[in-house]
């Protein structure tokens, strides 16, 4: 018995072996599964959390396009405004766009434009503007309105009167914001003085104050009731009690009492 046991020894000794490997093996097999799993978490743990800051983080999101208010009315089809809004005339006069919104609260001027324009009547611009901004607001000129007797480049003022004349009219007799000057720096108006005939408040009516003094017909109605509802005229100051500043400064050397 002893022969054969000394016979399987070396069998039982290789088992033992091949035993005692596996029992090594098999633990570093699972330690290498577990730290390949804890490896695939904490990717996507990472993952979890770049993708959580990308939605969350202020400014990561998709840009949007600024909201503005929108203009309305436009501009005029023949001219392209030099800096955005168009104003609507104010009042009861007749309206041809809707007000422009306000983008800020700027001081105003508010000037009347009539003749040869497509929309004549009473604007609200900002302080400086020029007459070619008038002209745009108005709609722009009609297309026998003489633009050469305008200066358009001329600074606006608050209670102006700008008229525009056609092609072949006669040329205002007094000076008006806007007019333009000859060669000699004269304006085209001054230099007729002395040909035109001053014109009697007393006596004017109402189409003769507007056409020869270049007003409105609503400035000449107000002369003409001014003088029915106080009698005759005693000096030409007592306009001032009818038409603006501006007006006034305009035609008094061109009418008498």
């Amino acid at each position: 018995m002893t022969a054969g046991a000394e016979q399987q020894r070396p069998w039982h000794v290789d088992e033992l072996s091949l035993a005692e490997t596996q029992k090594l093996t098999v633990p570093a097999a699972s330690l290498a599964g577990k730290q390949r799993l804890l490896r695939a978490a904490a990717l996507t743990l990472a993952g979890a959390l770049i993708l959580a800051l990308y939605l969350l983080w202020p400014g990561v999101t998709p840009a949007e396009t600024p909201w503005s208010p929108e203009i309305s009315g436009g501009t005029a089809a023949t001219l392209t405004p030099a800096s955005g809004e168009r104003q609507a005339p104010i009042g009861g006069l007749p309206t041809t766009a809707t007000s422009a919104v306000a983008l800020s609260p700027t001081p105003v001027i508010q000037v009347y434009i009539v003749g040869a324009v497509h929309h004549p009547g009473v604007y609200a611009l900002p302080t400086g503007s020029r007459v070619y901004r008038l002209l745009q607001v108005a709609g722009g000129p009609l297309p026998d309105a003489n633009l050469v007797a305008l200066n358009l480049a001329a600074v606006l003022h608050d209670g102006e009167e700008i008229y525009v004349t056609r092609v072949g009219e006669t040329s205002p007799p007094v000076s008006t914001i806007g007019s333009g000057a000859d060669s000699s720096g004269t304006d085209p108006a001054t230099s007729n003085n002395s040909s035109t005939a001053l014109v009697n408040i007393n006596t004017a009516s109402v189409d003769e104050l507007r056409q020869r003094l270049h007003v409105s017909t609503t400035t000449a109605q107000n002369i003409v009731n001014y003088r029915l509802q106080h009698g005759p005229y005693t000096a030409v100051e007592q306009l001032l009690q009818v038409v603006s500043r501006s007006i006034y400064d305009r035609i008094k050397n061109f009418v008498i009492v």
